[in-house]
């Protein structure tokens, strides 16, 4: 008896792999770290562009290192609206922070000593919760490990009182660290597929 592939189960592995060659992770923690290093330095709106350059980077590094190796899918419409929701949480990064602005000059009018300690936390609690969304759209829950590590960079920022744009610095370069890593191994593990097979 011949058992039928399960489209489904192949499906979702072949989605998990093409997930795996840390681009994604790289580029979302270098837009992090870019966007608070630009916020220290005083250029926080020029930086607002990060996240869409980021975005165009990911779609071609994805035909350049992903796509020749593990060749060219399309995913069924399920799996491609999660993407989107991915893609759009990512993109989104950069304009929420923004709206960051407008959040702390309401706390800084509040006479809540809570307000004014947590303010510090806030630009790093955004991107933790952007990640986290990251990660329900796309089943990729070591984002959910980054938006973590993001919120107890904040935490941290808060209970020090320090400029809290360190914590996008800081949190965005062990994101893109750990890209890196990912990237690497990828690259290692899936050479090249021959050019009649791609």
């Amino acid at each position: 008896m011949i058992t039928q592939p399960d489209l489904g189960v192949t499906e979702r592995r072949i989605f998990r792999a093409y997930w795996q060659d840390g681009v994604l992770d790289l580029l979302a923690g270098v837009s992090a770290a870019v966007i608070g290093v630009g916020a220290l330095f005083g250029v926080l709106v020029p930086m607002m562009g990060v996240p869409i350059v980021a975005v165009f980077a990911w779609q071609v590094a994805r035909r350049r290192i992903t796509e020749p190796r593990l060749g060219s899918v399309v995913f069924s419409e399920r799996r491609v609206r999660q993407m989107r929701c991915g893609l759009i949480a990512i993109a989104s990064l950069g304009l929420v922070v923004g709206g960051n602005l407008v959040t702390r000059v309401w706390v800084h009018r509040s006479e809540s000593s809570f307000s004014e300690w947590f303010a510090p936390a806030i630009p790093a609690m955004i991107v933790a919760a952007m990640s986290m969304s990251c990660a329900a759209a796309l089943g990729l829950w070591r984002f959910f490990v980054y938006g973590v590590i993001f919120a107890l960079a904040g935490l941290g920022m808060a209970e020090g009182a320090l400029e809290p744009w360190w914590a996008l610095v800081g949190g965005g370069l062990v994101v893109a660290g750990w890209g890196v890593v990912m990237l690497v191994r990828f690259v290692h593990r899936h050479p090249a597929l021959p050019a009649a097979m791609e």
